[in-house]
């Protein structure tokens, strides 16, 4: 259980398609760039397995996707952010 998994990040910095269970910051992470599944769901997993095996423009898809989220992400990005938000906290 991780509060922002580095392993989804760097998946969707890859921009590779996501299949994620429900844990830590799993849910601010998927976007239309993946599937989030409920543990240990074997149904689930395979559910989602087949629908990119079955629609390969769907990975292609959910791939951009991941990929245009991680660009959102940079430091600079997070840095310009948190002035914004300080500089209207303050006003």
């Amino acid at each position: 259980n991780e509060g922002m998994s580095n392993s989804i990040l760097e998946a969707m910095a890859c921009g590779l398609p996501i299949i994620t269970t429900d844990t830590g910051g799993a849910s601010e992470l998927i976007n239309n760039n993946g599937f989030i599944i409920q543990k240990a769901s074997v149904a689930e997993l395979e559910n989602s397995i087949r629908k990119f095996i079955e629609n390969k423009d769907l990975i292609q898809s959910l791939g951009k996707d991941s990929r245009t989220s991680a660009e959102t992400m940079s430091w600079k990005n997070m840095a310009s952010d948190y002035q914004i938000t300080t500089r209207l906290a303050l006003e």
